[in-house]
């Protein structure tokens, strides 16, 4: 974990586990289906081993969707492909991994609940907003909720009798882009988002009935890995992360190439340049 603590790790692989997903089901050649497949284990494996509840809520998040939106797989490789995933979870975790997923049906027990400590998660976020009504139009800057913990908050008065406490992150991206950006900028990064899954659904859904086209496989991914970063977002300081711009991007290339192409092609076609198999190839 160099480059990531345990949340932003697990956060990071559930937003890409879509596109893995789909390369397990769709990619042109035997040998790039079975190392999809192989790194969809490593996957499940990572996220277990990382422990984190918000990266299990948005892995949960995400195969409720695959279940009953990610209609470029049918019903039944849905279904087994999240009952296998499931069950080797199931196998992966040990009692330690499932007794702390089970602390999310008992919030109120747990540190990060109202009043239980100044350093949860809840009144983190009552600060926060505390700092949003102080700066409300550009916020406090970025990168800068813990200069705010510091010199900001009633916390801060501790330190004239040296008592020390921590100068903690949001712990959620969407209060931290509201308290650093301040309602303008809190305003573009949910309308980012807003169209972002507006998007992501159009070019999903614009296939014909009964064919897969590499736009429409494309932005269904889309759709799951977004539903993906604000579960986990929500628990972590990552308004500001690469990924979720790295989507983004994704998303215009999409737009931009179903504004090219104009009627969309299947998988497998050369218009498609997926390099993906077309869906009647499997049958």
């Amino acid at each position: 974990l160099v480059f990531y603590d345990a949340n932003d790790l697990a956060m990071l692989l559930v937003v890409t586990l879509p596109f893995l997903v789909l390369f397990a089901r769709f990619a042109a050649t035997a040998r790039l289906r079975l190392l999809a497949g192989l790194g969809l284990a490593v996957y499940l494996a990572t996220i277990v081993k990382t422990g984190s509840r918000g990266g299990f809520l948005a892995l949960l998040a995400v195969a409720i969707y695959v279940l009953l939106g990610f209609k470029v797989l049918s019903r039944r490789v849905r279904v087994t492909a999240v009952t296998v995933g499931f069950l080797g979870m199931l196998v992966l975790g040990n009692k330690t991994y499932w007794d702390t997923m089970r602390t999310i049906l008992n919030p109120s027990a747990d540190y990060n609940y109202s009043g239980n400590s100044q350093a949860g998660r809840m009144e983190v976020w009552k600060r926060g907003m505390g700092y949003l009504a102080q700066y409300p139009v550009f916020g406090i800057g970025a990168r800068n909720f813990g200069y705010a913990e510091g010199n900001l908050s009633k916390m801060a008065a501790l330190r004239e009798y040296n008592v020390g406490y921590k100068w903690s992150a949001p712990h959620n991206s969407f209060v931290e882009a509201a308290t650093e950006t301040g309602v303008v900028g809190f305003g573009v990064f949910l309308a980012m988002l807003v169209v972002a899954f507006r998007t992501a659904w159009r070019i999903g859904q614009r296939a014909p009935p009964g064919v897969v086209t590499f736009e429409s496989a494309m932005g269904q991914c889309v759709v799951a890995s977004l539903i993906g970063y604000c579960v986990a977002a929500f628990f972590l300081t990552q308004a500001f992360a690469a990924m979720l711009y790295v989507l983004f991007a994704i998303l215009l290339g999409l737009h931009k190439l179903s504004a090219v192409t104009g009627s969309p092609a299947p998988i497998g076609s050369p218009v498609s340049r997926a390099g993906f198999r077309s869906r009647r190839s499997q049958r």
